[in-house]
């Protein structure tokens, strides 16, 4: 990694997007687009190198099905890395991660678009975009905590530029009390810009995505 982990390492707290499940299984669903996965060893240097957790509310967490899933959320508590944005069923998907930085508390909410991926209420999988819900869940957890940080996962792939209804969208987050919006799928880096004195992040671009 480089260089790299000089910056992780000066981090309070550093997370990164799993963008596939960690599991063994070949037990693919039926989608549009590839069915990927991750070796389970992967986390292993993601946390020699500083990160602390991982969001896995994204358009292949559920590629391997519930098996996929299941397996992710497992090797994830056996490395001690913490997660976000999935579990066995959307009221444990919608659950913020919590933090106590600097004496500040701060929650992060992790949505996705709907592709392939949401949690039901007995069925496991990803929290779901869903303005309205997530308006109410970025309320809640205002009230709770300092700051409140919302990660989503969606946009156009290759595309630079965030749409009308993507800017629309992370703005709303704002004004329902998000204190920052951060942005990624679209597999390149996008702009970025101060919306009533907080910012909005559209497209992280990759970290690592060999595919």
């Amino acid at each position: 990694f480089g260089d790299f982990k000089l910056l992780t390492n000066q981090a309070d707290f550093c997370i990164a997007n799993m963008e596939a499940p960690l599991t063994k299984s070949n037990t693919v669903i039926e989608k549009t687009g590839p069915n990927i996965k991750v070796p389970t060893s992967f986390l292993k240097p993601l946390k020699e190198i500083g990160f602390d957790a991982v969001t896995l509310a994204n358009n292949h967490i559920m590629d391997y099905g519930e098996d996929g899933l299941k397996s992710t959320i497992n090797v994830c508590e056996r490395e001690g890395i913490r997660f976000v944005g999935a579990g066995e069923n959307i009221i444990k998907a919608r659950q913020p991660l919590l933090l106590n930085l600097n004496d500040r508390k701060i929650a992060i909410i992790n949505i996705a678009e709907n592709e392939f991926c949401a949690a039901e209420t007995d069925q496991y999988g990803a929290n779901p975009l869903n303005v309205i819900t997530n308006h109410y869940d970025i309320q809640k957890a205002k009230k709770e905590n300092d700051y409140v940080i919302v990660i989503s996962h969606g946009g156009r792939e290759h595309y630079q530029l965030p749409s009308p209804n993507l800017r629309e969208r992370y703005r709303f987050f704002i004004d329902s009390g998000a204190d920052a919006v951060v942005g990624h799928h679209t597999h390149c880096f996008s702009g970025f810009e101060y919306y009533n004195e907080r910012p909005i992040f559209y497209s992280l671009g990759n970290f690592i995505f060999d595919y």
